[in-house]
């Protein structure tokens, strides 16, 4: 039977809140428990029977489902299973294992947590086992049916005149106006969700949407087939010509593309697409112990939950057990939202289109309503700096690495890391520039002609037309810093180094998690064509032009930052630094005697070139793979551009 669609007037809504009212008369302010049913509507209570089940938002035009009260199983994997299948690719904007504290334990009152005696594989293929699931009761909502779209954050900042933290800008056209909005922070969806007159879905409403009363492994149940949803094991032959490439050859999809991708209640793309944005606080032991009805999250906390696969992610990653935190001003171009809305909430009304609102002191931004705000240099450089530009300086290209969190060091699970890249740890960065290729012999040959600077290291003498547009090596720590401060940058940290090469998903080298000797120059370089290309320093080996390996390439477009030449980075060395470094724009410790070095070289095996790999320099050495690359802070391109 064919649904009929409810516009979402001012009628439907008065309609809505009697019906819930007469429900609720005579009743205790809880609700009695019903059992979950998707047969009929009629199965989930007086409330789904009367309530429609699909109706319309007016101010965005988003179709809602209904979901009804009632009970289901909330399901999650017990922490001394779970040390193997968490998903190591994400961290909104960082990335790191999420250890879920949920012991199996009784808890007080009527918290009964049961342990799943049949092995679902929660993770397809890990060795997970103990799934617990809670019996939790949540009361009636409507969620959207679909991720929230480009065109619908278009319009919202329209109207609204909101400026984003994220960068969605950059990855929107007219041909994905369809598509979900990408590179949104949690506070940008819950803006949005504040101008449509909803919410953000709480973690036990995303979760009782996605699996309904079924306890299988995703929405639409058991089956591990992948091109059930848009994730990174797709076939390519599914995705045809629609993908918006983002990762590698991945990307988004228009919302709804999967049929199969549809939870019980008929809600789409809660397993693939992009992981959504759910209002709680995150909280590693919160399931163990939160209430067993209408469970809202903890009451604070440093992290937002996020919920569902992308499709950037294994179908390991996608499954409806897996949880996420990030930042609530992290985001990536895998991250989105959907919004949710219940009968005790104002109806939306209607907005207009015509033009965005004046802005006076006593009008706060929209943005104000956000929970966590960016310093006023973040929200300028958000609004008025392209993703991409060019220093003037020297004519380099630089990349905006945006604002957000990461995580820094090697996991475990890296068999080639040492102890010095542990342990792995979340760190915050302000938004700035990075050179995108390093800096070459024609840069820093005009850098010396011009001031006269008397150069430490041998650079001069290795210096040729055939090589002018290769990257300078023979410099020295203190050349590489003169330089920079002549670009008007500085040396990258050797933390925004590594977000640079890696961003914000953990991955083990800028291209991905997978070794192959011909996507960096590098000392198991095999192909005879690049091997051809090289300016050759040592026993064959030597240097390519900035940008010849198209696969060494960052999450942000950054080049060369697997293999060509290691890099200076600012800090001083400290193995052991990583055990006491502050969560927010580490700079390294105050002294020591060798610095920070980054990358892997020409003459460099593969353990090197991986993005957390730390290595170390007397800052007056210099060799034939010692190059370096520039950044360039917000601060100082909007006090240019101001002046």
């Amino acid at each position: 039977m064919k649904k009929i669609l409810f516009p979402l007037s001012i009628l439907s809504f008065t309609i809505i809140a009697l019906i819930t009212m007469i429900i609720n008369s005579g009743c205790s302010s809880k609700p009695t428990p019903v059992q979950t049913s998707t047969a009929t509507a009629g199965n989930n209570g007086p409330a789904a029977s009367l309530l429609p089940s699909l109706i319309k938002n007016p101010v965005d035009g988003a179709e809602m489902i209904l979901v009804p009260a009632g009970t289901f199983k909330y399901r999650y994997v017990s922490d001394s299973e779970n040390n193997t299948g968490k998903n190591n690719e994400n961290k909104g904007n960082s990335s790191k294992t999420e250890d879920e504290d949920t012991d199996d334990q009784d808890n007080s009152g009527d918290d009964k947590v049961k342990t799943d005696t049949e092995d679902k594989g929660q993770n397809p293929g890990s060795d997970k086992s103990a799934v617990v699931s809670r019996d939790v009761y949540v009361g009636d909502f409507y969620i959207y049916k679909y991720e929230v779209t480009n065109a619908q954050f278009a319009k919202f900042c329209k109207v609204t005149g909101y400026k984003s933290e994220g960068n969605w800008e950059r990855w929107t056209n007219e041909k994905t106006m369809d598509y979900p909005v990408v590179m949104v922070s949690w506070n940008d969806a819950q803006a949005y969700c504040k101008w449509a007159g909803v919410k953000l879905p709480a973690e036990a409403e995303w979760l009782k949407a996605a699996s309904g009363s079924k306890d299988g492994l995703f929405p639409w149940g058991d089956d591990k087939n992948p091109a059930f949803c848009n994730n990174g094991q797709t076939p390519h032959d599914k995705l045809k010509d629609k993908v918006l490439t983002l990762m590698g050859k991945t990307g988004t999809m228009p919302v709804g593309s999967f049929p199969e991708d549809i939870s019980p209640f008929g809600i789409f793309d809660m397993a693939g697409n992009v992981q959504e944005w759910c209002s709680d606080w995150y909280s590693d032991n919160y399931l163990t112990s939160m209430p067993d009805r209408n469970p809202s999250g903890p009451d604070s906390g440093e992290d937002r939950v996020i919920r569902g696969g992308s499709y950037f992610h294994p179908l390991s990653g996608c499954t409806i057990i897996e949880r996420h935190d990030n930042f609530p001003r992290g985001n990536d171009t895998y991250i989105g939202f959907r919004c949710a809305w219940t009968t005790d909430m104002p109806m939306p009304s209607p907005v207009s289109e015509t033009s965005s609102p004046a802005r006076t002191e006593s009008s706060p931004s929209p943005s104000a309503a956000a929970v966590e705000k960016p310093s006023p240099a973040e929200t300028v450089s958000r609004s008025n700096l392209p993703a991409t530009s060019i220093n003037k300086k020297d004519g380099a290209e630089l990349i905006l690495i945006p604002h957000g969190s990461f995580t820094m060091g090697a996991s475990d699970s890296d068999k080639d890391a040492g102890w010095e890249e542990k342990p792995p740890h979340k760190v915050m960065l302000s938004a700035y520039y990075i050179y995108k290729y390093e800096v070459t012999f024609d840069q820093f040959n005009r850098f010396v002609n011009e001031t006269g600077y008397k150069t430490e290291g041998s650079w001069k003498k290795h210096f040729s037309k055939k090589n002018a547009d290769h990257p300078v090596v023979y410099v020295t720590w203190k050349d590489a810093e003169a330089y920079c401060k002549w670009a008007g940058g500085k040396l990258p940290t050797e933390a925004r180094w590594e977000k640079a090469a890696r961003g914000s998903d953990g991955r083990v080298f800028p291209w991905g998690n997978i070794w192959n000797p011909d996507f960096c120059n590098n000392f198991e370089l095999k192909d005879k064509k690049l091997l051809s290309e090289r300016h050759i320093y040592y026993d064959g080996m030597g240097t390519t032009r900035p940008g010849l390996f198209k696969k060494d390439i960052s999450p942000y477009g950054v080049s060369d930052m697997g293999g060509n030449v290691i890099e200076w980075c600012y800090d001083w060395y400290d193995p052991s630094y990583y055990k006491s470094s502050p969560g927010e724009n580490p700079s390294g410790p105050p002294s020591g005697t060798q610095k920070v070095m980054r990358g892997g070289g020409w003459g460099q095996p593969r353990q090197v070139c991986r993005s957390g790999y730390r290595d170390k320099e007397r800052p007056h050495d210099t060799d034939g793979d010692f190059g370096f690359r520039c950044v360039i802070e917000i601060e100082g391109i909007i006090k240019k551009s101001s002046n």
